[in-house]
């Protein structure tokens, strides 16, 4: 039994010994074609990226801006008002413009927060 069993080792490395060492094989066209393309896509993406948070940032910046200026016109409102500045026939409209502007900042927030952080709301 050992016998068989050495006996089939010295086949395949005589087997082995006859085919050589193969010759370092270039890639195919194909494959350095594949190896381009995968590369250009990469780097397209990389760049849609990069552009994506590029916009992102910009328009992050212009919600904050516009929520800073509802914020700054509610304030000079319930100041004038409460002043007796900027009177008003229905005192309810004060209370309505408030109101309004409070959940337009909440939309506005939960709008940006919703596109900024896709891959968290999947």
């Amino acid at each position: 039994m050992q016998k068989d069993n050495s006996d089939q080792e010295l086949e395949i490395n005589k087997i082995i010994e006859a085919l050589g060492t193969p010759p370092e094989a270039e890639p195919s066209d194909f494959i350095k074609e594949v190896e381009a393309g995968s590369r250009k896509a990469e780097t397209l993406a990389e760049q849609e990226n990069t552009r994506i948070i590029a916009m992102r940032d910009r328009w992050s910046n212009w919600v904050l801006f516009f929520i800073g200026v509802i914020v700054v016109f509610d304030i000079i409102l319930v100041s004038l008002y409460g002043f007796g500045i900027w009177d008003f026939k229905d005192s309810r409209v004060v209370m309505v413009v408030i109101t309004e502007n409070f959940l337009k900042i909440i939309g506005l927030g939960m709008l940006i927060t919703h596109s900024i952080f896709k891959k968290i709301y999947q």
